[in-house]
């Protein structure tokens, strides 16, 4: 078994340092770091070439892209790249450039990893861990993820829940290698709203989620450059703006995952009633009862009033 880190960097020059000497100071050391950089235009790159210069004790793969595709689309990218270097018993964590990890993450992941892959379905195994909130410098604002509102963990793990929204960090993910192998196959990034949710649905469906608990093991900065930001005020018009954008992509991303599901059939351990259905409404002819059954899944599995309201956004997409 061999450990892997995969980042994906792009303009990350305030925060990128930070990341990978707390990578590099873990307690359990890292076989692998894999970077991907894209066409950063300030000095992310060069910082990571001297960070790679001064630790060459550690096993670097370093590229360099010359377009930035976002988030989603680049760690799609990347897990595709990856893939072919790993075996199916190795554990891959994820990592974004602007967090922090505690010095005992590795080492509790692999604790857990050694624990439960043996027993996960044909060694498919995601398991990720509660973060605490940061402002810029690092400064606890929340010392825990997972409060209820909006996320709660085991609940939104379910399923059926699991489509309406991600309850799961990118950053916080470890996956085994056999996982990561059926990712970089199977899922493409055009109309997943980010990789770590296409991630999280594969992963349900086809072998074993594990929380490792609610001591965090990271630090999950928030700043204004956050792509989603987990502590961030809104305005009401903004919230209204996101959140029809966010219904849209929602509806998009639920007819993407209604077509992947044939193309796992021998993988599925854990077939789900909805996501019968949601194979069979992306034939040509049923396809508008997709708004329908999202309406009626989140007016009746939303975890929040906020995802039950999301009802109404999917309605206001239907009817336009």
């Amino acid at each position: 078994m061999k450990k892997h880190v995969l980042l994906c960097s792009h303009n990350g020059e305030n925060f990128i340092k930070d990341q990978i000497l707390s990578i590099i100071n873990q307690e359990e050391k890292i076989d692998y770091i894999h970077i991907f950089d894209f066409a950063s235009t300030d000095t992310t790159y060069d910082q990571i070439i001297e960070i790679k210069e001064t630790h060459k004790n550690y096993a670097w793969n370093i590229s360099k892209i010359n377009h930035a595709p976002g988030p989603a689309a680049s760690f799609f990218y990347a897990i595709k790249k990856v893939s072919p270097l790993i075996s199916s018993t190795d554990f891959i964590l994820l990592a974004d450039q602007d967090d922090v990890w505690l010095k005992n993450k590795v080492s509790s992941v692999q604790q857990v990893f050694l624990k439960r892959i043996k027993s996960s379905p044909n060694n498919k195994l995601l398991i990720f861990h509660n973060v605490a909130i940061t402002d810029e410098k690092l400064n606890i604002i929340q010392d825990t993820f997972y409060t209820g509102n909006p996320y709660s963990i085991p609940r939104d793990l379910s399923p059926d829940r699991l489509l309406l929204c991600n309850p799961i960090i990118g950053h916080t993910m470890a996956l085994s290698g056999a996982l990561l192998q059926l990712a970089a196959k199977k899922l493409q990034g055009e109309n997943y709203l980010m990789h770590d949710w296409a991630i999280s649905l594969l992963a349900s469906r086809t072998g074993e989620i594990v929380y490792t608990g609610n001591i965090p093991l990271s630090l999950y900065r928030q700043h204004n450059a956050n792509i989603l930001g987990a502590a961030r005020k809104r305005k009401f018009t903004e919230k209204f703006y996101r959140t029809y954008f966010f219904s849209k992509k929602i509806i998009a991303q639920n007819q993407e995952f209604g077509k992947l599901l044939p193309k796992i059939q021998g993988q599925i351990i854990h077939p789900k009633k909805i996501d019968v259905f949601l194979e069979k409404i992306n034939k040509k002819y049923l396809y508008w009862l997709i708004y329908p059954t999202l309406i009626t899944l989140a007016i009746f599995r939303g975890p929040t009033i906020q995802r039950k309201l999301l009802s109404l956004f999917i309605l206001l997409q239907w009817i336009m």
